[in-house]
């Protein structure tokens, strides 16, 4: 008896993991999503048993995920070809695939939804006449323009006359030949349901997806028309088509042609899959990259606005610094339009700028910390001179230095300051020297002659013995 809670609780424990994986799997592809997108998903097994899950995406199947603790996404073709191939040939049959009678109401309902909201046609039908006449054409609809307020317009545009005043007409055939998309868009749908069992194939339903594109664009024409516009003719009310039912047909319509091509054709659906996959996660990795590359930009463009030292703001550092303000816009800009290969490029702009600043920014703070070095060291020095040396001219000196090293904004001008600041140094430094005795000026020459003086008139006395 005391196994049962336990083969319960490992039953319990096994059917929240398979829920929870079967949740992750299903979530994994919303990562890959764009903005906008929806997804449905077909579950497959392959004849190992393994489960998998088909995604499509728009109504093209996209991606194929392995479920499992992590959830995996099958990137070659062969392996998306071997999953696919298994399912086609071992659990797919037609049968499986064709709707019954249940589907085939529900989009008969979807018909009868839309052409009731057709109903305001029938008013502007009337009011050009096309109620009662054919038209297809400029010659066909101005025959068909009978009704007072349209022969009014028609005479006062006189398109009969003159080609470009057809405006009017024009709008008529357009309006025309848009209800006729309508009404054999509708029949075909209608006959494609009620004979949704004979199909076999994909070709039907093709034709079927295109008859939806078609009316959705045609009730758009249709509702554009300078018949029912304001700042047009204003001549007909608008039509309050339901473009939803007919989206909802074309949904069901790609969902089972799909299916159709993957039983029939699942070498296609798997190559398909592969390019879309690859598309996929090759954008997710640029999008990861880019958010990546812009992060780092606005790091780095913080930590130079950041620097307290004065040098950052000297015209070697903010030049470069600029440049990588305009780049990192322009790497956004790029990121977000997905020029990933330009914003690639932009980056290693980025880069190089930022190579530039953070060189530009030592150099200088090492020629400005230098600087502000031998300025204290020279106002220590003029500071010792002795006390009869007047020291007023180099302390107004060195006052102009010290304000105009906390103005200047580029590497020259501190050179300038620097070669002040040197020049005040040297001719401290010769005040400083020990100053002569203004006797000693006089008397050591002196005595120097008197000594050569003497010394010659010795060696003359010596020459006039010799010759004695």
């Amino acid at each position: 008896m005391r196994l049962l809670p336990v083969a319960l609780s490992l039953l319990s424990i096994i059917l929240i993991s398979s829920f929870a994986w079967g949740l992750a799997c299903e979530k994994s592809v919303e990562k890959y999503l764009d903005s906008g997108e929806s997804y449905s998903y077909l579950n497959v097994t392959a004849g190992s048993g393994q489960s998998y899950l088909l995604f499509s995406i728009n109504g093209g199947y996209s991606m194929l995920a392995e479920c499992g603790s992590e959830p995996k996404f099958l990137e070659s073709y062969d392996e998306i070809e071997a999953v696919l191939g298994s399912y086609a040939k071992t659990y797919q049959k037609p049968a499986d695939i064709v709707p019954g009678e249940e589907w085939q109401k529900r989009m008969g309902g979807l018909l009868d939804k839309f052409s009731a909201s057709r109903a305001k046609e029938a008013e502007c039908k009337r009011y050009v006449g096309i109620d009662m006449f054919p038209c297809n054409d400029r010659q066909s609809c101005i025959k068909s323009c009978y009704t007072p307020m349209c022969n009014e317009l028609k005479q006062s545009n006189e398109c009969d006359k003159d080609p470009k005043a057809c405006g009017f007409i024009d709008s008529i055939v357009s309006f025309a030949n848009n209800l006729t998309i309508l009404d054999k868009g509708t029949a075909q749908l209608r006959s494609l349901v009620s004979g949704i069992a004979k199909i076999g194939g994909t070709e039907p339903l093709d034709a079927g997806i295109e008859a939806c594109e078609n009316m959705l664009e045609s009730a758009d024409l249709i509702n554009g028309n300078a018949l029912m516009q304001e700042n047009g003719y204003y001549f007909c009310p608008r039509v309050a088509y339901d473009g939803a039912s007919v989206q909802a047909i074309k949904d069901e319509l790609v969902v089972l042609r799909n299916k159709f091509a993957l039983m029939i054709t699942p070498g296609t659906t798997a190559k398909n899959v592969a390019s879309e996959t690859q598309r996929r996660l090759e954008l997710i990795d640029n999008l990861d990259r880019c958010a990546s590359n812009i992060e780092y930009a606005k790091k780095a463009l913080g930590e130079m606005s950041g620097s307290k030292h004065p040098a950052v703001n000297y015209s070697e550092v903010t030049a470069p610094v600029g440049m990588m303000n305009n780049i990192a816009g322009e790497l956004q800009s790029l990121c977000a339009s997905r020029k990933f290969p330009e914003a690639g490029g932009a980056m290693n702009r980025f880069l190089e700028e930022e190579g530039r600043a953070k060189s530009a920014l030592a150099n200088v703070s090492a020629e400005y910390d230098a600087t502000k070095e031998l300025y204290q060291t020279v106002l220590g020095e003029i500071s010792t001179l002795p006390p009869d040396v007047n020291i007023s001219k180099f302390t107004e000196s060195m006052k102009m230095v010290d304000r105009e090293i906390a103005l200047v904004k580029n590497a020259s001008d501190l050179g300038v300051l620097k070669g002040v600041i040197l020049q005040n140094q040297k001719e401290a430094e010769e005040l400083a020297k020990p100053k002569q005795n203004p006797l000693d000026q006089v008397w050591v020459p002196l005595g120097i002659a008197i000594a050569v003086t003497l010394l010659l008139y010795v060696l003359m006395r010596k020459t006039k013995r010799r010759g004695l």
